[in-house]
């Protein structure tokens, strides 16, 4: 039996040229081949769920509770491509994107510190040994980003996308390395229907995309740009009477968010990844009248 491929390749030509196909075949001006991205998402198929302890001490390594949970058909890369797509979409409506991911068996048992990685050297290992990629011109992957300390009210060693939940209610709560995650006055957040709470709260669910953007050439596999996302949402809804804030969004309301969130989120990273440059208004410039011949 072949092993399962790194890389699944589905390919989806959007932004059909057929307009300019048809001029070329006319005697008209021929129009440029539309640019080829490869949009790649090795995130995995799992996210990880973390709550902060009720009880918390110098004698606890890890203050958080941690679990992983596998997400079924692919929903998590799926948002992250979708978010691909769509910004380059935006930025080049007449290209061809080709959608792809990296397996998640490659990335079974590798600790959260490494994932980014080894993700990148087993895509980069395929992509070498890929004729198709000449074919290309730019590939964008997405990789999971790890982050030790904690920012902004989110726990520390935080990695890729996931769910970050903040329960506890009290002032100077400190992390596992003994850095103050809240303020007494808390942190600022939204409603579960995005929109700006009047104070601030303590107690919050938080989506939070930790990936890095890269941008290659597709036919050298040169780097030309990276951008980290150290994303997140902070959620909070005051009209909810649940004891523990973790179970004061439904289930299926905090997946619609979430989901929404990673697309979104991705895009931004793309449009950190590949600014957009504007020409401003091209001004004449009056020429000098010609010195008489003396």
């Amino acid at each position: 039996m072949n092993p399962v491929p790194p890389i699944i390749l589905v390919i989806l030509l959007l932004g059909a040229n057929l307009g300019a196909n048809a001029q070329a075949t006319t005697g008209s001006v021929p129009a440029s081949k539309p640019k080829v991205y490869a949009l790649i998402s090795a995130v995995g198929d799992q996210f990880t769920y973390v709550t902060q302890k009720v009880s918390v001490g110098s004698n606890i390594i890890d203050n958080y509770r941690r679990e992983v949970i596998r997400v079924p058909n692919d929903a998590i890369n799926a948002s992250v491509l979708k978010g691909l797509d769509s910004a380059i979409a935006q930025r080049d409506p007449g290209s061809t994107r080709i959608l792809a991911r990296l397996n998640p068996l490659e990335m079974e048992g590798v600790r959260p510190v490494d994932r980014e990685k080894v993700a990148l050297k087993k895509l980069l290992e395929t992509l070498e040994k890929l004729p198709q990629r000449q074919e290309w011109d730019t590939i964008i992957v997405v990789t999971p980003k790890f982050q030790f300390s904690a920012r902004k009210g989110m726990g520390s060693k935080l990695e890729g996308i996931g769910i970050y939940v903040q329960p506890i209610e009290s002032a100077g709560l400190l992390d596992d390395a003994g850095i103050e995650l809240l303020g007494s006055e808390g942190e600022d957040t939204i409603t579960p229907d995005g929109k700006q709470t009047n104070k601030r709260s303590q107690v919050y669910v938080a989506p939070f995309n930790y990936t890095q953007t890269w941008v290659f050439d597709a036919k050298t596999l040169k780097v030309l740009d990276t951008s980290a996302r150290y994303e997140f949402q902070r959620i909070y809804d005051p009209e909810s009477t649940a004891v523990n804030v973790a179970n004061s969004i439904p289930v299926a309301k905090l997946a619609e968010i979430f989901t929404s969130f990673v697309e979104r989120s991705t895009a931004r990273g793309v449009g950190e990844a590949l600014p957009i440059v504007e020409m401003g208004e091209i001004t004449p410039v009056a020429t000098q009248p010609a010195k008489p011949k003396s």
